[in-house]
């Protein structure tokens, strides 16, 4: 029997049968929507690991300048000679630490550009942290001119 023989068989086409050309289209037209697909699903993975990085580096800068700075102001409220510690977790992508006037400042860099991450005392503050990422211990004392000496160890 002939493998061409049922070509224009009646049966056959109203079975839904395609030529073997229309299937190879069918079969290249799914690969590539299936490729878009992966793509797109990737750029939007790849956008939210972003996104929840940057919103970790954020919340943990807030939090390390918010606790120095209740910290300052409870050794501040006591006056001179008065002195704390506490642990703080330093964040990643720290560009610039500033600790001077009533201000605490971390300039962290993030996927869109730097963002200032700060908090204000009641007291003058005055001192320097480590920019570097992880944890620190972090000494407050007020000295005799009442002005917040804020120092950090690795």
């Amino acid at each position: 029997m002939n493998r061409f023989a049922n070509k224009g068989d009646p049966a056959r086409k109203a079975a839904g049968a395609r030529p073997s050309s229309m299937k190879g289209q069918v079969s290249t037209e799914q690969l590539f929507m299936t490729g878009v697909g992966l793509i797109f699903v990737g750029a939007m993975l790849f956008m939210s690991v972003t996104v929840s990085t940057d919103t970790v580096r954020e919340i943990l800068a807030k939090d390390t300048v918010q606790r120095i700075v209740k910290s300052a102001d409870l050794v501040y409220s006591m006056g001179p000679g008065a002195k704390t510690t506490l642990e703080i977790i330093m964040p990643d992508n720290v560009r610039a630490i500033n600790v001077s006037g009533n201000r605490i400042l971390l300039t962290v860099a993030m996927a869109g550009g730097n963002a200032d991450i700060y908090a204000y005392s009641d007291g003058q503050l005055n001192g320097t942290l480590l920019d570097r990422p992880g944890q620190q211990i972090v000494t407050l004392n007020v000295d005799n001119s009442s002005r917040v000496q804020v120092n950090s160890t690795g």
